[in-house]
């Protein structure tokens, strides 16, 4: 990964200047100005903020370890600031954002946050909101360039009520991935252009292929939001429809949702069985093993097809935007400030330098490394030489862009949005029964 061209003997770690009738620090890494307004308190007066020694912790999920290291190392190469990595199974990254700050001596300054939990973390004052040092220091934001973030990414894994609670971290929209000698010998050239077309592949498939243990596809159907939801956003955004509206009002009694749910029910009879107990890596393990021929999964699948020591596909892989090349953000990460912490302007000035687009590109070119968040680390040498096929597939993938609510109650909605979605597949509940149950629930 080549940083922007930014030559290492022009770092200036710390230049000051006082404004008049300001406390505005003008703090510089890497030749970048960093204007962060010093938030030690009122009795703290106008000082310089240093790095230099400083020490903070990270808290990540455990498949980030790799990449939060090495963006640790940086950023103590840069401002000699030292960053401690704990990482947690994804599971208890929620709970233990919590019992940190409930512990009384809170150990943790900067977490990557799943994008939904944010207002609940937003609305609980846990993290920092960062609207304030963006709004007073300009160049602080026009050096993150915003539009340089993944669309609609940047609003949908920052904002709760008009205000930005962090900057995005880890992205994690979901591709189709499918082996083409397998839809060619059922007479399917190309990848699905619609869900129909998927359909007709998958059922072809497992129909001649199944009694053999290989089926058209993997459906995740396990009724969590981060498998069974995912299942069905990809499909909710090729119909366009959304979970929310932008007021956040719940949208699952529109025809789209409907029409998204009644294609999923058709899907699940094809699948892999069995669905309702697929979840994420279920998939990701029956596609690598041959045992599926298509499958929806995040951008990382690629890593491991491209390692042979895990992948028993060879070459016989290919990856393509999904039906509609509509975008699903299902799922991802924000890196906050965590209100608990001692040091928060020296967090924000890692939060700020984590989020900066040569560091971004870095963190998705190494070979365990992050989901991309920006346009350019797609396109970037690191990443696009590294998975020629996803960065494609997401530069073709234009259509209806879907994100998932981040409000207060989100965690709650999401989980019985889970189980009607499981109930419908099952045929336990009609498509029209699972949505207007979750509709009504939704809206009180």
């Amino acid at each position: 990964m080549h940083p922007s061209g930014r030559e290492s003997g022009s770092i200036v770690n710390f230049l000051v200047m006082l404004i008049a009738f300001g406390a505005v620090v003008s703090m510089f890494i890497v030749g970048v100005a960093y204007l962060i307004k010093d938030l030690g308190g009122s009795d703290s007066g106008d000082r310089a903020l240093s790095l230099d020694g400083a020490q903070l912790t990270l808290l990540t999920v455990d498949d980030q370890r790799t990449a939060a290291e090495s963006l640790a190392k940086w950023f103590r190469e840069e401002t000699g600031a030292r960053v401690s990595v704990v990482d947690v199974p994804f599971a208890e990254l929620l709970s233990t954002v919590y019992a940190d700050a409930e512990s009384g001596a809170p150990r943790f300054d900067a977490a990557a946050v799943w994008y939904p939990d944010l207002g609940r973390l937003a609305s609980e004052g846990l993290v920092v909101d960062l609207s304030a040092t963006l709004a007073e220091n300009p160049e602080l934001e026009a050096e993150l360039d915003a539009a340089d973030f993944l669309f609609p990414l940047y609003d949908a894994y920052t904002l709760h009520q008009g205000s930005r609670f962090g900057l995005p971290f880890d992205g994690e929209t979901h591709f189709l991935y499918y082996r083409p000698s397998l839809l060619a010998k059922y007479g399917f050239e190309t990848a699905p252009a619609t869900w129909e077309e998927y359909l007709a592949a998958a059922e072809a498939i497992t129909d001649g292929e199944g009694n053999s243990g290989t089926f058209g596809a993997a459906l995740m159907g396990l009724p969590s939001p981060l498998a069974i939801v995912s299942s069905y956003v990809n499909r909710l955004s090729t119909y366009g429809g959304e979970l929310v509206d932008e007021t956040g009002r719940p949208t699952l009694d529109s025809p789209e949702a409907l029409a998204a749910l009644t294609a999923m029910v058709e899907h699940y009879r094809h699948a892999l069985p069995s669905p309702l107990e697929t979840d994420e890596q279920a998939a990701f393990d029956a596609f690598l093993s041959g045992r599926v021929a298509m499958v929806e999964h995040w951008s990382g699948l690629a890593r491991a097809l491209n390692d042979p020591a895990r992948s028993a596909l060879g070459e016989d892989w290919a990856v393509a935007p999904l039906p509609g090349a509509s975008q699903a953000l299902n799922g991802g990460y924000t890196l906050t400030v965590l209100s608990a912490s001692a040091s928060i302007p020296e967090t924000q000035a890692f939060v700020f330098y984590a989020a900066r687009p040569d560091v971004s590109r870095r963190l998705c070119a190494l070979d365990d490394g992050l989901d991309p968040v920006r346009e350019s680390a797609l396109a970037s040498d690191g990443f696009s030489a590294a998975h020629p096929q996803v960065s494609e597939a997401a530069r073709l993938a234009t259509g209806n862009a879907t994100a998932w609510p981040t409000d207060p109650a989100s965690l709650e909605r999401l989980n019985l949005l889970a189980e009607n979605l499981a109930a419908a597949l099952a045929g336990d509940m009609t498509a029209e029964k699972a949505l207007q149950e979750t509709q009504e629930a939704w809206s009180q």
